[in-house]
């Protein structure tokens, strides 16, 4: 557990459950250290469009303080994100067949937890920025470059760090960390529960080992484990 992270801090059993599914997909990535190109002191991905739930953000305000975050947070202002959607709304919105495709605009200036190069808050960064990996120097190509699967693998974890923070505030990150610093910023909209596993069938397999990793970290929320068991009991 990450020291300021107790069991009695913000989110209760919900940050617990989020801490520990950090904890398992470090532990993903250190089985496939030679499978990605990022390197420390890369940060092109590190901005302020990077997503997060509430209670990722309180985790990460616990870690901080209160009086070094409203530090960090009392200069920043950024112009409102329109458009931002979180994955279990779309995904509700894909099988209710009203899903329309569009891509908000992206704010690509640097996340201001970043300081010469590195990350302030590394061991509480939320889930979004864990997500972000390249099999390529993605500074270099412009673009990251990642197989299907592990796509998949990303947008099934981030559906399920949105179940255990549902009907708290989910929008960016840092607006999230503005709010929990009491000099403005907020939600765009609400997490919401994880109608199904977004993950095309063949790639269910390839998933399989770390969903069950997954579903023994939220064994205690029954809604979310019958969700995931049906994706993966028979694959």
């Amino acid at each position: 557990m990450v020291r300021g992270c107790t069991e009695n801090g913000y989110g209760g059993r919900a940050a617990e459950a989020v801490l520990e599914i950090y904890r398992e997909y470090g532990l993903w990535l250190e089985e496939r250290e030679n499978y990605f190109a990022c390197v420390p002191g890369c940060h092109t991905c590190c901005t302020v469009s990077v997503t997060a739930t509430a209670v990722e953000a309180g985790i990460a305000a616990e870690f901080i303080g209160v009086k070094r975050l409203r530090r960090l947070m009392e200069g920043v202002r950024l112009p409102a994100a329109d458009g931002l959607e979180s994955a279990n709304a779309i995904a509700a919105a894909c099988l209710e067949g009203r899903w329309e495709d569009h891509c908000p605009e992206h704010d690509f200036s640097p996340c201001p937890f970043l300081g010469q190069g590195r990350c302030s808050i590394y061991p509480v960064r939320p889930f979004g920025c864990r997500a972000f990996f390249s099999r390529v120097p993605c500074g270099k190509a412009g673009a990251a470059e990642v197989e299907p699967w592990f796509v998949s693998l990303n947008l099934m974890v981030q559906q399920v760090i949105e179940h255990l923070s549902r009907g708290r505030g989910w929008g960016r990150f840092v607006d999230l960390m503005r709010e929990e610093a009491g000099v403005g910023g907020g939600p765009s909209c609400r997490c919401a529960v994880m109608p199904a596993v977004m993950v095309p069938p063949w790639e269910l397999v390839i998933l399989r080992p770390y969903a069950e990793r997954i579903m023994a970290v939220v064994a205690f929320d029954p809604e979310l484990t019958a969700v995931l068991h049906s994706a993966f009991r028979q694959r």
